[in-house]
């Protein structure tokens, strides 16, 4: 008899572990993510490896992600369509190194080429009811490689619509290489460095010095450019235009 009801009690104990499982991946959506990797940082095609989860969590521990995929400098995107009640959901993601997340096709969290690796972000958002599209990016350049996205629902109601991409803007892309002929700013661009500690004089006798370049804010938007030109970008999320220069070094865009 004793025996029995030892046996009882270890299958009311399974059950109960079941029931957490079950529970703790239908409050991700019932759809599987359709999870690309790629061997370069820019998500070019074609991927070369495709599996489907049912959660983002990864900890991949600096090493390769996928069969015929580096351990660095690679890249991955995960997708999925799924169906929404109405009311507003909250979104965490927490990434090394960066990453981008969108809901039907808007930019709601970005921080590629910014440089704030292993930060976690929190958004909340009103859903309308129906079917929405996520896609998220990620970038691994060396160094620790991990990703964690997880979503849930706060609470019910009517829901106004997202924002479209008239109401919020999203910010100019950064390159996640820069090549001038006053040096390689890459690793400047990985690590979140002012562009003076990637600078090397080219000997001209007219070119920039190491001191104009240090009295120069950080670049905020990578990419080739002509010294001291000027130009109009968006420089975070839903920001308004705003006038930019070009670094003396050619590597990118600061605030002007």
């Amino acid at each position: 008899m004793k025996h029995m009801r030892m046996f009882a009690f270890a299958l009311i104990i399974v059950a109960l572990l079941l029931v957490a499982v079950v529970g703790a991946s239908t409050a991700q959506g019932s759809q599987l993510w359709g999870v690309e990797y790629f061997n370069n940082l820019d998500w070019i095609s074609p991927a070369q490896a495709v599996v489907y989860v049912p959660s983002l969590y990864f900890n991949w521990n600096g090493n390769s992600p996928a069969p015929n995929v580096p351990a660095t400098n690679w890249s991955m995107r995960a997708a999925k369509t799924e169906f929404f009640y109405s009311g507003t959901y909250r979104f965490e993601v927490l990434a090394d190194d960066d990453f981008q997340f969108k809901v039907d096709n808007i930019i709601y969290l970005d921080t590629i080429g910014r440089g704030q690796s292993g930060k976690s972000f929190t958004i909340d958002l009103p859903m309308t009811q129906g079917n929405h599209h996520m896609e998220l990016r990620y970038r691994q350049y060396t160094g620790n490689s991990y990703f964690y996205f997880r979503y849930s629902y706060l609470g019910g109601g009517p829901a106004t619509p997202l924002p479209t991409p008239e109401v919020c803007l999203t910010p100019n892309p950064s390159a996640s290489s820069v090549k001038t002929k006053y040096g390689d700013y890459t690793s400047c661009i990985q690590n979140n460095l002012h562009q003076s500690k990637c600078f090397v004089s080219d000997g001209a006798w007219d070119s920039p010095n190491l001191g104009s370049i240090e009295l120069e804010p950080q670049i905020a938007v990578w990419g080739n450019c002509t010294a001291d030109s000027w130009s109009t970008m968006v420089l975070q999320q839903c920001g308004e235009p705003r006038s930019v220069k070009c670094s003396k070094t050619e590597a990118g865009w600061f605030p002007g």
